[in-house]
């Protein structure tokens, strides 16, 4: 009996040869610059951080086709599904309201559906799949899916690999035929030790992270603004970090959410930095005579790590720096614990 779909394998199985004749397919965005479509989305934030109304607010404006924050665009309108498992219905209800009327878009019809405390939970591979055919024969089939939170719907325990990695498994079907996925997590407290950079505090299994196509860091700055940072991505350059206020006027108030650049882009944290380069000794180590083109490098860090090119470079100009590691020539680098005089 066959492991796999015949069928299935034949629609998935790629011809390079097509590839190599074709010109080089643009990304197709969901939100431009920012989400790319059939995308796992990991957006993961400290308490407070304003978390749920962006996701919210975010979902608001992919059902529209309206413009995120006044600075992103959304090419197309889709089918949005929130899945709520953390707020009251009531308090769900309060803030799309007054989301909607502080952001005008309320004057036309938006296929977007929230689902709120309805005990969503993936401890099955059938869940998304009997989730999505109910919501079919309702009328309702969903482009995009935003679901609140990790740590609501996994069975098991977040910070147990294989419980994670089952949970995006079972997630698979909220991305399969162009859809999208967005799932929101908790981010650890800063610890005395160090490594509190936000690429570094996603509560849990780091596979939490791993999982994903991309994730986005938020951390609180002032009670109603919030630093959004990019720590992943596969289909781009990472986008600049960007600020967020919440314009909160009071409980019964119209609220809308205002985009502010950040004033420099941050470069590299040191502590994200020196990661990069353990990966860098680490690779090192394993070739002959503690050496690698500075090409092969790059590579094992965005196909293995997911860190993107100019990532890569700013490592490897601090494990210089640090002498650490050596650029022996133009394209070699050597790890400096080997015997060998190397200049840099």
């Amino acid at each position: 009996m066959p492991i796999l779909d015949a069928a299935r394998i034949k629609a998935s199985l790629i011809d390079v040869q097509t590839i190599i004749a074709g010109e080089l397919p643009p990304v197709d965005w969901l939100v431009d610059g920012l989400i790319a479509k059939e995308d796992r989305v990991l957006v993961y934030g400290e308490p407070g951080s304003l978390k749920s109304w962006l996701m919210l607010d975010l979902g608001l404006h992919i059902a529209a086709g309206k413009q995120w924050l006044g600075h992103f665009e959304v090419p197309e309108a889709k089918r949005v599904l929130y899945i709520d498992e953390e707020m009251s219905s009531r308090t769900l209800h309060r803030r799309i309201k007054r989301l909607i009327d502080g952001s005008h878009l309320g004057d036309d019809p938006m296929p977007i559906r929230a689902l709120s405390l309805c005990g969503v939970r993936f401890d099955n591979d059938q869940v998304a799949d009997g989730l999505l055919i109910d919501l079919d024969a309702l009328g309702f089939s969903p482009e995009v899916t935003i679901i609140e939170t990790v740590r609501r719907v996994i069975d098991g325990s977040e910070n147990n690999a294989d419980e994670v990695a089952a949970l995006w498994r079972r997630l698979g079907p909220f991305r399969q035929d162009g859809k999208t996925l967005l799932i929101t997590h908790h981010m650890r407290k800063p610890t005395i030790r160090g490594f509190n950079e936000a690429i570094y505090r996603a509560s849990g299994s780091t596979d939490i992270l791993g999982g994903s196509d991309s994730a986005f860091a938020i951390e609180k700055r002032q009670t109603n603004k919030v630093a959004v940072t990019c720590v992943r991505v596969r289909n781009n350059e990472e986008p600049e970090p960007f600020s967020v206020t919440l314009d909160d006027a009071g409980n019964e108030s119209p609220v809308s959410m205002l985009y502010e650049a950040q004033a420099a882009a941050a470069a590299i944290p040191i502590r994200a930095a020196e990661m990069v380069v353990a990966w860098i000794e680490e690779y090192l180590r394993d070739q002959p005579h503690g050496r690698g083109r500075t090409a092969d490098i790059k590579r094992h860090l965005q196909e293995v790590h997911q860190v993107s090119p100019s990532r890569s470079e700013k490592a490897l100009a601090l494990m210089r720096r640090t002498a650490r590691g050596q650029q022996e020539r133009r394209g070699l680098y050597q790890l400096a614990a080997q015997e060998e005089e190397v200049t840099v």
